[in-house]
């Protein structure tokens, strides 16, 4: 057989392989996850703990739903500090920071936080939603087994997941986020995993940015699935 046509016939092999192997992953990765029917199914959440960072602790809540808004407020010595999300506008307060009004954010923190919106994840249903999933393959995570995902949203952003090979939960999660024009990249780890309705969801999460002394860990105490949120609680409210 002609050398250039085995070759071609090889490439195709190995395409069709990788490709059915990526699928399997994403497919097991979504049933350990509660289920690619359940995970379309989630239209809100409501997540309540505490947030570590340098040493301090803070009550947490984060209300969210789904394609439409979510909001994040951390409670600091009677001030709040609030990130909120929507598809067209973000918006924060930082009193710590002499922030205490709401202040747009800059544009490409918006359409780098904006794919937070889809609450079942990048993954569910990704082709549909123009996302791109490749195997980068399979390596060690400190002793843990894990396969190496490559996920490119249709905004452009890449991510890196890394599946456990063995429960096939995320286990890590890398992206490269832009922030006042500048390329920050963070780091995720997703711990203690816990069945709610059905679903599993990391308790304890762990996030190491670059340049960044130190990580966050936001612990958990309950997750809610489908509550009732407001959606006026994204909106940008009037200066005091």
């Amino acid at each position: 057989m002609n050398r250039f046509l085995v070759t071609i016939l090889v490439s195709l092999t190995v395409w069709t392989v990788q490709a059915q192997t990526v699928d399997e992953v994403v497919s097991r990765h979504l049933e350990a996850m509660g289920g690619i029917a359940n995970l379309r199914a989630i239209q809100s959440v409501k997540m309540m703990g505490s947030i570590r960072m340098k040493g301090n602790t803070a009550p947490l809540t984060i209300q969210a739903i789904n394609h439409k808004g979510m909001r994040m407020d951390v409670v600091v010595q009677g001030m709040t500090q609030t990130t909120a999300i929507t598809d067209s506008t973000s918006w924060m307060t930082n009193p710590f920071m002499g922030q205490p009004n709401p202040e747009p954010m800059p544009n490409d923190m918006q359409q780098t936080l904006a794919d937070q919106l889809d609450l079942a994840g990048g993954l569910v249903d990704y082709q549909a939603k123009g996302n791109k999933v490749s195997l980068m393959g399979k390596e060690k995570l400190g002793t843990t087994d894990v396969y190496k995902l490559k996920l490119t949203r249709k905004s452009g952003k890449v991510e890196y997941d890394y599946i456990d090979a063995t429960t096939y939960l995320l286990a890590k999660s890398t992206s490269i986020q832009r922030v006042n024009g500048e390329e920050q990249a963070s780091e995720s780890r997703s711990l203690n995993y816990k069945k709610v309705n059905g679903y599993s969801f990391a308790f304890t999460i762990k996030i190491q940015s670059a340049g960044e002394s130190g990580e966050q860990t936001i612990q958990f105490n309950t997750i809610e699935i489908n509550p009732a949120v407001d959606e006026r609680i994204f909106k940008l409210p009037a200066l005091k």
